[in-house]
């Protein structure tokens, strides 16, 4: 029986997934009605592992919300 694995496509196609939705720019409207572009990270992670540096003062500069995670763990 031969063994094929497929991490090495997985891993380019999850670069390229992140490369689609990296720096995209969302509007946001404030009570004032102004609006304002904000800029979304894409970022590769357990969502737990981000929320814990957000939890953590000492690493809290290193995260800013919005962002998008992604966490490959099945089909």
């Amino acid at each position: 029986m031969e063994f094929m694995s497929y991490n090495d496509e997985l891993g380019l196609a999850n670069m390229l997934f992140k490369r689609v939705f990296d720096n995209i720019r969302i509007s946001r409207t404030n009570a004032k009605g102004e609006t304002s572009l904000l800029k979304v990270h894409c970022v590769f992670g357990q969502r737990s592992r981000i929320l814990k540096n957000l939890e953590n003062p000492s690493k809290r500069g290193n995260i800013k919300l919005p962002m998008i995670v992604i966490n490959r763990n099945g089909f």
